[in-house]
């Protein structure tokens, strides 16, 4: 019986590959081939016919569905209709609560940084001149922005909705403090022939006068020449030289007498010495006086009173005349130690050998004679030093230390008065002033007081002890507070640390080095790593940060601690990116426009694959890698693909019509990815192209135009851009239907689309690899037997309307909708012919 070909009045044997059936398109765009030749199909499958006739070959405004069909792109409404400057580049700004996680959606502009969540368009930061497209990175509430000229912070608070900037990083203070010592505070020096003060709360010196009263000093300085009128009523004073003396009464011992605390007498002890003794309690003297006990510090008890031992007593004339007597009851002996005076007494004329051990006595003078001093040794003590550091207490951001005090000695706990300078940077509110243990290197925190506004004078007085000090907030002194130097561009964050690319040095945050200073760590960069050339972009993996450049990439590995520090070694050479927004990451793989115009996928299971290999050619003649855009855009399951976005520009920098090529993985049962035809907006020239997640989880494609105007969305409801209807172009080829040697006969072809819109026009290029194309009209429904499909646009188009077939080896077939809101969609399409051989056996 014969065949549908022979019918149609073939004479000779066909071939049995007709009719040529399409019905799913998921090969793609793939203009990078020969134009004899269909896309993705090897040598062997050519030879026996075995094709793909969905191959495109140009179009625009088509693209590859889910269900793999063609369809009319989507179109665009508007995400903000604010009138802005053409934006660079977007960021999705996570801000947090106790209880909740919004984001602030940021638009770069050559002059502004804006904040255009909700649809509005806050103003947040005007850029410096000369500055260029800013780099963003938030860490908790902190946005940290860089544009080559500028380095802030925009300080959010989500609880109120505002923010204020601040420069990123805080100078530290550039002079040292200057310390200096009160009177009587600081460690004295051994003087000879001096009265030394007793440590003691109420006896300091204490003699017994030519009355028999006790005498307490009670200003210091030179005695007179001779022995000066005693005051013999309690409490009155008696001036010698420039000494002050209080009577104290008479130190006589009293059977049966009340005494109070802290009163005063002298009674000779046991060991034949006098000594002057302290009631340590109220009470009432015995009936029978009590052996008075010797030795310093030593309790004799008398009825229910406790004598302290205060020491050994001492007379105006063992003073003598014009002698100092002063309060200084510790002073560090030659050795260095600590010797506090624990028995109030006249120094020799010569200093005494000190003990050096601790709690150890020296008389001095040596002997043990009358009026004698009694050093014990305290234990050594060192030199202290103090520094300071400006700090923003929002942020707890601090600066380095200042440069270090000259080293001062005083008693633990006595004051010093500490100096300096404040900071004119409007965002420092707090000095933090350090100081060392004595005889210590580290420098402790000590307190922290106001900053003086304008960066005036500022004092602190230190009364301290070593034990009061903060041991876990140290200062910064090995550059954890370093600021980022100007012309810092890419921002990466990693292990607790902000990575910031300067030309081609990666300076890196202190991180967790800075914790111990109260720092956030973002404040301060104290590691800096040297590429070979300019960085462009960071990427954080599990491998480590990734450092891209526009030569080869670089990775840096190590944790960052003290055993395992952080160090760079080039990771893939060759591998140029010449610009921050040619880089986008689907999940684990990452996709770069390299600046040698290739576009590749580092796929960690398959290496460095082309991805953009079917298209290459139109790369290297449309895009110009320098002012491009990559984005990976997931917004659902039915628009999950790769952009691939010129920026409005031509190859060589000058403003073009803006244009994107999207990438999508075909659905099953196929493989593999499709690239959709060229998309260019309706009365829209787009430059920057920028999947953006707008709240959490969900993601927009945020699209800008080159002139100031609204920002428009790609949206899957709409067919138009903000109103404006576009055509729809693809071209499927090169079909070839014919070996050399052989010849096609066409009868007709079949178009099954979705009935919505206007059935798509259908034209047809025979035989040529460029030229005008031929209109085919519909000439019935298909099949022409059966009732029309009330969902299906099913129309064949026969190839010679005047019933004459049309003969070829290869052609191109075009599909067109009009311009319309209508969301037209090519189901399948079906050739319908034979091949003929020149010559066949007989």
């Amino acid at each position: 019986m014969p065949n549908a070909l022979q019918q149609a009045g073939a004479t000779s044997e066909p071939s049995n590959f007709a009719p040529l059936h399409t019905n799913r398109i998921f090969t793609g765009l793939w203009t990078n081939r020969s134009p004899l030749r269909d896309a993705a199909t090897s040598v062997y499958e050519e030879k026996y016919g075995m094709g793909r006739q969905d191959s495109i070959l140009t179009g625009y405004n088509s693209e590859i569905s889910t269900r793999l069909t063609l369809r009319r792109r989507w179109g665009h409404s508007v995400y903000n209709a604010t009138s802005l400057p053409p934006v660079k580049r977007f960021y999705s700004f996570n801000t947090f609560t106790i209880t909740d996680e919004t984001i602030r959606v940021m638009a770069d502009t050559a002059a502004t940084v804006y904040d255009i969540t909700g649809g509005g368009a806050a103003a947040v930061f005007t850029k410096s001149s000369g500055a260029g497209s800013t780099y963003f990175l938030g860490v908790g509430n902190t946005l940290y922005m860089t544009n080559g000229v500028d380095n802030v912070q925009w300080n959010y608070d989500p609880t109120t909705g505002t923010g204020t900037i601040s420069k990123w990083g805080i100078d530290a203070p550039t002079n040292a403090p200057s310390v200096s010592l009160p009177i009587f505070t600081g460690y004295g020096s051994w003087l000879a022939n001096t009265v030394f003060s007793r440590t003691n709360q109420y006896a300091k010196v204490l003699i017994i006068d030519t009355n028999g009263n006790i005498q307490n000093a009670t200003a210091f300085g030179v005695t007179g020449i001779g022995n000066p009128v005693w005051a013999t009523i309690k409490y009155h004073g008696t001036t010698d030289g420039t000494v002050g003396w209080e009577n104290l009464a008479s130190g006589l011992w009293t059977a049966g007498q009340t005494r109070a605390y802290n009163d005063l007498i002298y009674r000779t002890s046991s060991d034949g010495n006098q000594y002057f003794y302290q009631a340590q309690n109220n009470g009432t003297c015995a009936a029978i006086e009590p052996t008075w006990l010797p030795g310093l510090n030593s309790l004799t008890q008398d009825n229910d009173i406790q004598w302290l031992n205060l020491g050994r007593t001492m007379t105006r004339t063992e003073i003598g005349d014009s002698t100092n007597v002063i309060t200084t009851d510790t002073i560090l002996d030659p050795s260095g130690g600590v010797q506090a005076c624990q028995q109030s007494g006249k120094s020799g004329g010569t200093a005494p050998t000190f003990s050096a051990v601790k709690s150890a006595l020296t008389s001095d003078p040596s002997g043990n004679p009358l009026g004698a001093i009694l050093w014990q040794n305290a234990g050594a003590v060192g030199p202290v030093q103090y520094g300071y550091a400006f700090m923003n207490s929002k942020t707890t951001d601090i600066s380095n230390m200042s440069p270090a005090s000259l080293p001062i000695s005083i008693n633990d706990g006595h004051a010093v008065v500490v100096q300096g300078t404040g900071s004119t940077d409007s965002q420092v509110d707090t000095i933090v002033i350090f100081r060392t243990t004595h005889g210590g290197s580290t420098f402790l925190y000590l307190d922290q007081i106001p900053n003086p506004a304008g960066g005036g004078a500022w004092s602190y007085t230190d009364t301290k002890t070593d034990a009061q000090l903060n041991t876990e907030w140290q200062a910064q002194r090995t550059g954890e507070g370093t600021p980022l130097p100007a012309g810092a561009t890419a921002l990466g964050y990693h292990i607790g640390r902000i990575f910031a690319a300067v030309g081609n040095v990666v300076w890196i945050s202190s991180g967790p080095d800075a914790l111990v200073a109260g720092s956030s760590g973002n404040a301060g960069f104290d590691i800096q790593l040297t590429a070979q050339s300019k960085i462009t972009r960071f990427w954080a993996c599990s491998l480590g940060m990734v450092v891209f450049t526009v030569r080869d990439a670089y990775i840096i590995l190590g944790s960052g601690t003290d055993t395992d520090p952080l160090y760079m070694v080039v990771f893939i050479e060759e591998l140029p990116l010449r610009s921050y927004d040619c880089f986008t990451v689907n999940k684990t793989t990452p996709y770069l426009l390299m600046g040698n115009n290739q576009l590749v996928a580092l796929d960690p299971s398959a290496g460095i694959m082309e991805a953009g290999f079917p298209i290459a050619d139109r790369f290297i003649d449309e895009y110009n890698t320098a002012q491009s855009y990559v984005t990976f855009h997931s917004q659902s399951t039915l628009d999950t693909a790769l952009y691939v976005a010129n920026g409005g520009v031509d190859i060589n920098g000058n403003p073009t019509t803006g244009q994107w090529y999207r990438m999508a993985a075909n659905n099953a049962p196929e493989q593999g990815s499709a690239w959709s035809t060229k998309a260019t907006l309706a009365g829209f020239n787009m430059g920057c192209v920028q999947s953006v997640e707008v709240t959490p989880g969900q993601f927009r494609l945020l699209i800008s135009g080159t002139t100031a105007g609204p920002i428009l969305q790609r949206d899957r409801t709409m067919r138009t851009d903000n109103s404006n209807a576009f055509t729809v172009r693809t071209v499927f080829g090169q079909i070839i239907l014919a070996l050399p040697g052989q010849l096609a006969c066409l009868s007709f072809i079949t178009l099954e689309s979705v009935r919505l819109g206007t059935r798509a026009g259908l034209a047809l290029l025979l035989g040529e690899i460029s030229g005008t194309f031929d209109d085919l009209k519909r000439t019935r429904q298909d099949p022409p037997n059966l009732p029309q499909s009330e969902t299906i646009y099913s129309d064949r188009y026969h190839f010679a309307q005047n019933q004459n077939e049309a003969w070829c080896r290869h052609f191109q077939l075009e599909i067109t909708w009009p311009a319309e809101d209508a969301a037209n969609e090519l189901l399948t399409y079906t050739i319908f012919g034979q091949t003929w051989q020149e010559m066949r056996s007989q």
